[in-house]
């Protein structure tokens, strides 16, 4: 506030909020729910008619497949690199070789 030339007593609080996520992805419950397979497909897609934007097993483009498989590999690697200099560095620690 100093920075903008108005007056801050120093004091603030909270207020209650409430957030709302959608993790079904609005698909409906499991007793009326489609397979997967329905939407997510190249030929007969239930949500063919829908543009303007990509959805994985119906739409197809070689930069996102691989950039998202570079992703998971990148992702494994790291895990495995930071899991390994954990073991060495502990067993250094405690005089294992």
């Amino acid at each position: 506030m100093k920075r903008v030339d108005l007056a801050y007593s120093g004091q603030y609080g909270f207020t209650e909020t409430q957030m709302y996520w959608p993790i079904n992805h609005m698909v409906s419950p499991k007793a009326q729910a489609v397979e997967c397979i329905e939407c997510h497909n190249r030929h007969d897609s239930r949500l063919a008619g829908l543009n303007d934007f990509y959805m994985p097993g119906r739409n197809y483009n070689a930069g996102v497949e691989e950039f998202g498989a570079a992703m998971i590999l990148m992702t494994l690697a790291g895990a495995l690199v930071h899991g390994g200099t954990r073991i060495v560095v502990n067993r250094k620690r405690k005089g294992v070789q």
